[in-house]
C-alpha cells in the first residue's frame, strides 16, 4: 500500500501516529473500522551481534555489559550500533557466545560470583 495521509501529531500516551494507507483489497478481507499494528523495516543488517537493551548499563556516556566468565562477573565496555526498543547492535566489546547478565540490579559488581539459571535466554 501507499501512505496517503497522516495525523500531524503523535499521541503522547500511546506514542502512536495515525496514518491512512491506500491499497488494493482484491478479496474484500479488510472491513471498515479495522486497525493494524505494523513494523516498518528501514534497514536489514545480516551477520551482526545483538543483545537485549535491558542488559546494557551506562555511566558518563560509556556503555557496558556484565559478562560472565567462570561464574564471575566482568564489567565489559561495548560500542553500540543500531537500536530498537528491545535490542541493541554491538559493534565491539563482545563476541558471539559471550554470556551476559540480562537484568538491571544495583547488586551487580565486577568480580562477584554468580550462578547461571537460564543460559541462552534472550
Amino acid at each position: 500500500g501507499m501512505v496517503t495521509d497522516k495525523n500531524p501529531t503523535v499521541n503522547s500516551q500511546t506514542r502512536s501516529l495515525g496514518i491512512t494507507i491506500e491499497f488494493e483489497d482484491v478479496n474484500n478481507e479488510i472491513l471498515p473500522g479495522m486497525y493494524s499494528s505494523n513494523r516498518i523495516i528501514t534497514k536489514i543488517i545480516n551477520d551482526t551481534l545483538i543483545i537485549p537493551s535491558t542488559s546494557i548499563f551506562a555511566k558518563e556516556n560509556q556503555f557496558y555489559v556484565y559478562v560472565i566468565t567462570n561464574n564471575r562477573i566482568k564489567k565489559t565496555p561495548i560500542k553500540k550500533g543500531l537500536e530498537t526498543y528491545d535490542n541493541v547492535q554491538v559493534l565491539s566489546g563482545l563476541k558471539e557466545g559471550d554470556i551476559i547478565v540480562n537484568t538491571k540490579s544495583s547488586l551487580l559488581e565486577e568480580g562477584s560470583t554468580v550462578s547461571i539459571k537460564n543460559k541462552g535466554a534472550f
